[in-house]
Parts: C-alpha cells; sequence; structure tokens
C-alpha cells in the first residue's frame, strides 16, 4: 500500500483492516439473497466500483450495498453494445436488477480504504407485489458478471462520517442512463 505523508509516498506494507469489517457477518444473510457461489473478499485502495442507483433515492447513491468492480463493467458495457441495449438495460438484465430501482444513475467511485465485501453471481431475482406475493416476473442473471455486496457502508466510522463518506471517493455520476449505449472511457 502506498501511504502519502505531506504529499511524498512513503511504500511499505501496513497491514490495514477493513473499515466495514464489524458489519460482515450480520449482513451475509442478506448478501445470500442476491448472490451464488459466494465468497468473502477485500477491497483494497485504488480500486474502481460502479453501481446503478436510482434518482429517487439519492440518499443510496453511494450508501448502497450492491456495487460492480471495474472488469465486470466493462463485460456488461459491452453486453450492451452487443444487443443494441441500453446501459440500463443490461446492468438490469445482467445484475437482474427489479422494478426497485430505476438504474437511471451510473455512480462510479475509487476507493481509499480497504473494505471487505461479499463476492459472487447474481442469483434470479423474482419482482414481489408484497412480502409473500409474486409478480410472475423472474429476472434470470448473467452468471458471467460477479457482483460485490458492501456491508456497512451507511453505518458511522469514527463517530463522524458514514463508512462510505470516509473509504469511497467520488469519481464521477451520469444521470439518465435510460438513453446511454456506450461509455467508452467511463
Amino acid at each position: 500500500m502506498l501511504v502519502f505523508i505531506d504529499n511524498n509516498p512513503i511504500c511499505g506494507l501496513i497491514k490495514m483492516q477493513p473499515v466495514n469489517e464489524k458489519f460482515m457477518q450480520d449482513e451475509l444473510p442478506k448478501a445470500r439473497e442476491g448472490l451464488y457461489a459466494i465468497q468473502r473478499t477485500v477491497i483494497f485502495p485504488n480500486m474502481i466500483l460502479y453501481r446503478f442507483g436510482s434518482s429517487d433515492k439519492p440518499k443510496n447513491y453511494y450508501s448502497g450495498s450492491w456495487w460492480i468492480g471495474y472488469s465486470p463493467f466493462e463485460s456488461l458495457k459491452k453486453y450492451g453494445v452487443a444487443r443494441n441495449q441500453s446501459l440500463k438495460d443490461s446492468a438490469a438484465q445482467c445484475l437482474a436488477i427489479g422494478t426497485w430501482n430505476k438504474c437511471d444513475v451510473l455512480i462510479k467511485v475509487i476507493t481509499i480504504l480497504p473494505l471487505a465485501a461479499w463476492s459472487g453471481t447474481p442469483k434470479v431475482q423474482a419482482e414481489k407485489i408484497d412480502k409473500k406475493r409474486y409478480t410472475g416476473v423472474r429476472r434470470n442473471p448473467d452468471r458471467d458478471i460477479t457482483q460485490l455486496y458492501i456491508p456497512g457502508l451507511k453505518e458511522v466510522y469514527n463517530n463522524i462520517q458514514m463508512i462510505w463518506e470516509t473509504a469511497l471517493k467520488k469519481a464521477s455520476m451520469i444521470m439518465g442512463t435510460q438513453n446511454i449505449y456506450n461509455l467508452a472511457g467511463f
């Protein structure tokens, strides 16, 4: 890991525990609801992550738990281009995202601190009317895309900020993904 003191890099191995480690076990059942072949992983500083958000839920843009890394995002873009689908439609299909998320906002961040995450392939999701009744619509994801569930991003860290405010650097955001078909360079 590279550490900066007074803007001078000091190279060395520094063992840092992920800032959200204490939430991993408690949120494992939630991760299992959406992922197959689930594995624990650590997201190191300077990694790029993406998330599809809903314009009607701006408080969840950065604090939501479901993310994808750079390579899965590149695969998702290629999937959409090959099928002439918008980025929104490709995300909803490949990641099995239902009507609970409009997928009309794309968030890109760079990690600052290590984060623990659950990694796996998305599970089939069935649309619900309420807790016990289903619409009959099933979302079948692309099994080649790996998704991340990052617990605890909404939780307070150091009694001051939420974990996402401490561990993630906002890189960029795009509104209106339903009209985007190719994001070269994003």
